[in-house]
């Protein structure tokens, strides 16, 4: 039986197998993942997950790392998912995903998410903790950020400082009239940071992020450069 009837059907033993396992690449199109079900450590990079349910799924692996480098995601479901605190979603297509409520801040010893050229057309992320998260070259078009948090004193900010910190996460990034950002202030933050890329589209400018590195790969030693900055970005309440 293929590995997604399997899932379906919740064989206990077949999603044992799930954990750790290499599924890179793997069919898994409309699957709906049980609650709870394993998947730490396993590796979903460049698997197709279109209109997968994993919400309520432990993805967290070592509670840092799930690689969904290059996964195609659209339209899935990881409301509530376990996705660790640094994710790594970079070159993935979340169109249509929905990520609302999710804690995906960063902390100082392991750094922040990546969403770097990530297709995130549509893409809710509606009350999600995205402290530090880099978004660089993303396509947030149409995105909804409603109620996220991209950096600590969000609120309190000078204009100049907020809009430096939107390039230093977004550098690259396109966004268009439909996204949503998190209130009224940082809309107009967003637009001092860009420039029109075409009718209706955006480009945020590029700057670079004041020594905050990507995380390193999973099972490296964590030594991320702060620079005086961390906690701009990252929340050491966690």
């Amino acid at each position: 039986m293929p590995l997604a009837e399997l899932i379906e059907h919740n064989d206990a033993r077949a999603i044992a197998r799930l954990v750790g396992g290499d599924l890179r690449g793997a069919d898994l199109r409309g699957v709906r993942f049980p609650p709870r079900t394993d998947l730490t450590r396993a590796d979903l990079s460049g698997a197709d997950l279109r209109q997968a349910d994993l919400s309520g799924a432990d993805l967290a692996g070592d509670g840092v790392y799930p690689n969904f480098t290059g996964a195609k995601l659209v339209g899935a479901d990881l409301r509530g998912a376990e996705l660790g605190i640094v994710p790594d979603f970079s070159r993935a297509d979340l169109t249509d995903a929905n990520l609302a409520g999710l804690n995906l801040g960063g902390a100082p010893e392991v750094g922040c998410s990546q969403f770097t050229e990530a297709k995130l057309l549509r893409t809710i992320f509606t009350g999600s903790c995205l402290l530090g998260a880099d978004f660089t070259r993303a396509d947030v078009s149409g995105a909804d950020f409603a109620g996220a948090r991209f950096w600590i004193g969000m609120e309190r900010a000078s204009t100049a400082e907020q809009v430096f910190l939107a390039a230093s996460l977004f550098g690259g990034a396109t966004w268009d009239s439909a996204t949503t950002w998190p209130d009224d202030r940082l809309a107009e933050v967003f637009r001092q940071a860009s420039y029109p890329a075409a009718e209706g589209t955006f480009r945020v400018c590029d700057k670079p992020r004041p020594g905050i590195a990507p995380h390193p790969p999973a099972g490296a030693s964590a030594q991320p450069d702060n620079g005086g900055q961390g906690d701009v970005f990252v929340d050491f309440g966690r």
